[in-house]
């Protein structure tokens, strides 16, 4: 076992050391899910989320957000969505949102969030997850040079 959550004011809790967060392929995701519905892991489940709400910010999108970044990368959030459509994971149905509201209604800030704005905000951040760590200027990128290739129509004055 390791510690967790060394920060100032922040409780120090153990964690199962084979997780590295955050979590940046599909195959850790798919151990952690498992790892996640083992009821025999319920106490270190408990305790990541008290550890996880130690993250903060300063509203309820930011607490959400920032958890979600110290949980999974944007590359592995980029194949899940929250209702599973267009082949991606169904973030939903996934054990790992059962600790991310944990550790939203643990943060002193956001301990009284709405079940319907937490799942809003983590609608969001899936959405935008494709824009982060340069994915936009990828996309742009690959549009101007597709743009240049095209022939160049004749055009008659």
């Amino acid at each position: 076992m390791a510690k967790v959550g060394s920060g100032l004011h922040a409780p120090t809790y153990e964690m199962h050391e084979e997780f590295q967060f955050p979590l940046d392929s599909d195959g850790e995701l798919e151990r952690f899910e498992e790892w996640l519905r083992n009821p025999l892991n319920e106490r270190m489940k408990t305790n990541l989320a008290t550890s996880l709400s130690s993250v903060g910010g300063v509203d309820t999108k930011r607490v959400v957000w920032n958890i979600l970044a110290r949980m999974i990368t944007c590359t592995v959030a980029r194949r899940i969505n929250w209702k599973g459509v267009n082949g991606k994971r169904a973030f939903n149905k996934m054990a790992m949102q059962i600790v991310l509201f944990r550790a939203v209604h643990k943060c002193a800030i956001t301990s009284a969030a709405m079940d319907a704005d937490i799942s809003q905000h983590t609608i969001r951040w899936f959405n935008l997850a494709s824009d982060r760590e340069g994915g936009r200027q990828e996309r742009q990128e690959r549009r101007r040079q597709s743009q240049d290739t095209l022939p160049v129509p004749d055009r008659q004055y």
